[in-house]
């Protein structure tokens, strides 16, 4: 390549790099507190509800797919990097696309209108040797990079989430082994479990000899199974708590690993790879440019 090129380059993506890193500590404050974070997931909490319990019982067995590809492909099984890509994802919740969003505009300076310039767009169009290279090509160029960006955005904010997801998953097996002594229960498992401690609990009441000998008779005889509205009931409320424990874990790990200082570190991590990527990115496209014939004579 040749050395302005290489030089021009190197200089916007300094500049870029240095001067997202120096807004995080600030970012931090101001859009990952606790308050900042429970008011965006406010505007989307019902539809959330409904995904994050999802998300939370999918994200063991997931884990354990991926593991199991992960181990069969080391032993020299060919096919099993075809079946990675097809294990489900989870559910994008509203709260991860909007703090994506945030990440974007208010870290990483993306525009949140279409036109406008971002951070980097400016900081690329102070070295005149790069557009100047590039030529016609520029503006596909540029959301060629923008997309990079996003990407990895997209790649951080799934590995946070599929965090929180566990820390649910793993939560179920504590309350069934704290409750039932048996961590091979899963959410449904829970609510059966529930149900058949309600219905004990009507056959004692009901106990033609008096509750309290109804009890002493249980303990030795098998109470009667729960009614199937028992178990619809029960599995319900164990979702439901389940759905408002999976979102608060989401909400407070951001707060939280920000006070633990793992937050800054995630973000700087972030910040680097995009450069990272824009540079490789950079270098794909002017290789590619050069091979066509369409490339400026400063470009190599």
């Amino acid at each position: 390549m040749n050395p302005e090129i290489y030089q021009s380059l190197q200089r916007a993506l300094d500049h870029y790099v240095d001067s997202r890193k120096k807004v995080i500590p600030e970012f931090l404050e101001r859009r990952l507190s606790l308050r900042e974070c429970f008011e965006i997931q406010k505007k989307f909490l019902w539809k959330d509800l409904i995904r994050n319990p999802l998300n939370a019982v999918w994200a063991i067995p997931a884990l354990s797919i991926r593991k199991a590809i992960e181990v069969a492909d080391k032993l020299g099984w060919e096919p099993a990097k075809a079946f990675l890509p097809k294990i489900p994802q989870a559910f994008r919740t509203d709260f991860q696309k909007e703090l994506e969003k945030i990440l974007a505009t208010d870290l990483l300076g993306l525009s949140p209108e279409p036109g406008a310039k971002s951070q980097w767009i400016r900081e690329l169009e102070k070295e005149a040797a790069i557009k100047k290279a590039f030529g016609a090509q520029w503006d596909s160029f540029l959301l060629l990079l923008e997309n990079e960006i996003r990407s990895e955005i997209h790649e951080q904010s799934v590995k946070h989430t599929h965090f929180t997801d566990l820390v649910s998953s793993t939560g179920i097996l504590l309350v069934a082994d704290q409750m039932f002594g048996d961590r091979s229960l899963d959410i449904f498992g829970i609510g059966k479990k529930i149900a058949s401690l309600w219905a004990q609990r009507d056959a004692e009441k009901s106990f033609f000899l008096g509750k309290s000998l109804g009890k002493a008779f249980y303990k030795v005889a098998p109470a009667p199974p729960p009614t199937n509205l028992q178990i619809f009931f029960a599995t319900g409320l164990a979702i439901l708590a389940l759905a408002l424990v999976s979102t608060l874990i989401g909400v407070l790990s951001h707060p939280l690993q920000k006070k633990l200082g793992f937050r800054q570190k995630q973000l700087e991590t972030m910040v680097d790879n995009v450069g990272h990527r824009l540079f490789l990115c950079m270098n794909r496209s002017l290789k590619k440019l050069k091979a066509t014939g369409e490339i400026g004579k400063l470009a190599l």
